[in-house]
């Protein structure tokens, strides 16, 4: 079970604000890959270093290391769900799909959705 938490009086511009920004990174990853800069398998080796550059870049915010694996891993798979389905020609349905997953990433890390047991 889970439930969504709204901390504002109007929380669509924040739940917009982080799909938009989940859209703007794998928007940039596919057009990596469409170039054929991270073709399928490749695609899992971009998104790794997408997640350790963004990693790096956000060290300086006061993150450590490890608070950001899970970031990492959800780069390569969002990175292979989009080389996958460009491999197979649908690669818009692989952007939509990595923009839905790291949306969901997004909301649950910062607290919006949270899960709880029964």
């Amino acid at each position: 079970m889970f439930t969504i938490l709204f901390f504002f009086k109007n929380p669509f511009p924040v739940v917009l604000g982080f799909i938009l920004m989940a859209f703007v990174e794998e928007g940039i990853k596919f057009l990596l890959i469409k170039r054929d800069i991270g073709q399928y398998p490749y695609g899992l080796t971009l998104g790794f270093g997408f997640g350790i550059a963004e990693s790096v870049i956000k060290w300086d915010a006061g993150f450590q290391p490890t608070m950001r694996l899970g970031a990492i891993g959800l780069h390569v798979i969002t990175a292979g769900v989009i080389a996958y389905f460009a491999k197979n020609n649908r690669p818009l349905l692989g952007l939509v799909m990595a923009t839905i997953i790291h949306s969901i990433y997004n909301l649950i890390v910062v607290g919006v959705i949270r899960f709880y047991s029964i």
